[in-house]
């Protein structure tokens, strides 16, 4: 049997995260030197915009690209596993417009795991951020992936055809 953990957190806040690693701005996901690097035109690749529309789409749109890969590979994952080994998911949500997790679900975690809850310990821990400058503005964020969603085929906000055999929500507040 399996144990997975899932963490769930605002694509959004996930797509910042990546395009403004160090402070700066990444280039886009095919061409980062360090972390995962994950590319429309690699082979294992799901969901596959058109050239001329990743051109188009700036880096903060192209790591919310990144954040829906990663969840139609799940989702592929879990379709796979049906009728198989069985396997235990706990589901780990960051709290609603913010980056932080509620102490309870880390208590829960822990059960989860048959370990000790690590709360105490991470009450004392500084809260740092990768992010050294100013964080990307939340409207900017928001019409980004307004835009984002209208383009993208696989999104359920739009009226394209779906090119894989779901919809994923691509709406600003997903996660």
């Amino acid at each position: 049997d399996l144990k997975w953990v899932r963490i769930r957190r605002k694509r959004i806040n996930v797509a910042r995260s990546f395009a403004q690693d160090g402070g700066g701005n990444r280039p886009d996901p095919c061409y980062s030197e360090k972390g995962v690097v994950v590319c429309p035109w690699d082979e294992m690749s799901i969901l596959k915009p058109s050239r001329d529309a990743w051109d188009g789409w700036t880096v903060f749109m192209q790591h919310i690209w990144f954040v829906d890969e990663v969840e139609a590979r799940w989702r592929v994952f879990l379709k796979s596993k049906k009728g198989g080994r069985a396997m235990d998911i706990f589901t780990l949500k960051f709290q609603n417009d913010t980056d932080t997790i509620n102490p309870i679900d880390i208590d829960e975690l822990a059960r989860f795991m048959n370990v000790d809850s690590p709360r105490e310990i991470m009450s004392r821990m500084p809260k740092l951020s990768h992010i050294s400058g100013d964080k990307m503005d939340a409207s900017v964020m928001e019409a980004e992936a307004l835009r984002y969603a209208k383009e993208a085929p696989w999104c359920s906000q739009n009226d394209l055809e779906s090119p894989v055999d779901f919809e994923l929500d691509c709406s600003p507040n997903a996660y």
